[in-house]
Parts: structure tokens; C-alpha cells; sequence
């Protein structure tokens, strides 16, 4: 489990997930706290093609990350 609270800026969390990320277990979590500060969080789950559950209170919003949950991208035709 990785969770993310430290700065908020996307280069930074962007940062910090691709470097976690492939550290954890098929069964680990990427939790990252006020997701809503910029875009990072939903790029990542893009980029990795995952899906992810959020958190909302009235203030923030903390995103959820199973890895189990992310589908391994294939390139199926190699010509250019």
C-alpha cells in the first residue's frame, strides 16, 4: 500500500505513483489524498488504463487505486 500526501502538484504526484506503482503487489493499493488539486490521479488511471473509486467530503476528495483493477495495455499490430 502507497499513500500519497505530500505535494499536491501534479508533476510531483505523477512522479510519485509511476515510481510506486510498479512496486506494488497485484493486490496493492494507491491511495492519493485530495485528488481534486489537479489532474494527476485521473491521468495516471488513464495512462494505465485502471480504474479507481474516490472519497468525497465537502472539502477533498481521496482517490482509491486497486492494482487488480488496472488492465495491461497490448500493442497488437507492430507495423508502423
Amino acid at each position: 500500500m502507497f499513500i500519497h500526501d505530500s505535494n499536491h502538484t501534479y508533476r510531483w504526484q505523477i512522479f510519485e505513483y509511476e515510481l510506486v506503482y510498479p512496486l506494488l503487489n497485484e493486490n496493492g493499493l494507491l491511495i492519493s489524498d485530495d485528488i481534486d488539486f489537479s489532474y494527476a490521479f485521473l491521468d495516471f488511471l488513464k495512462n494505465h488504463n485502471c480504474r479507481a473509486q474516490g472519497l468525497f467530503d465537502k472539502y477533498k476528495i481521496l482517490g482509491i487505486l486497486s492494482k487488480k483493477t488496472c488492465k495491461q495495455k497490448f500493442i497488437t499490430d507492430l507495423n508502423p
